[in-house]
C-alpha cells in the first residue's frame, strides 16, 4: 500500500498540471484529478512490483493521457457540432 502521506508528489502534480496543457481544462483541475487519482490508486499499490515513485509517476501520467483524450474528443465533437450548426444556417 501506498504511503498515507502521498501528498509528497504534490510538486511533480503541479507541474505536470502546469506543463501538460490539457485543451479546455485549466492547469488547477487538472491537478485536482491527478490529486484525486493518486488517493484512489493507493490501495492498488503492490511494493512487490515497483517502487512507490515509479508507481505513482505511471499513474499520474496514464490520467494525463486520459484527460488529454478526453479533451481532444470534446473539442472533435464541438468542431463538429459547429459545422452542422452552419450548415443548418444556410438551408
Amino acid at each position: 500500500m501506498l504511503d498515507n502521506n502521498w501528498y509528497k508528489y504534490e510538486k511533480y502534480i503541479l507541474y505536470r498540471a502546469y506543463q501538460c496543457k490539457v485543451p479546455l481544462i485549466p492547469p488547477e483541475d487538472v491537478a485536482q484529478e491527478l490529486r484525486i487519482t493518486l488517493w484512489k490508486a493507493l490501495d492498488k499499490y503492490d511494493k512487490g512490483k515497483a517502487k512507490e515513485v515509479t508507481y505513482a509517476i505511471t499513474v499520474l501520467n496514464n490520467k494525463i493521457i486520459d484527460l488529454k483524450r478526453r479533451a481532444f474528443r470534446d473539442v472533435r465533437k464541438a468542431d463538429l457540432f459547429s459545422i452542422s450548426l452552419d450548415e443548418l444556417e444556410n438551408v
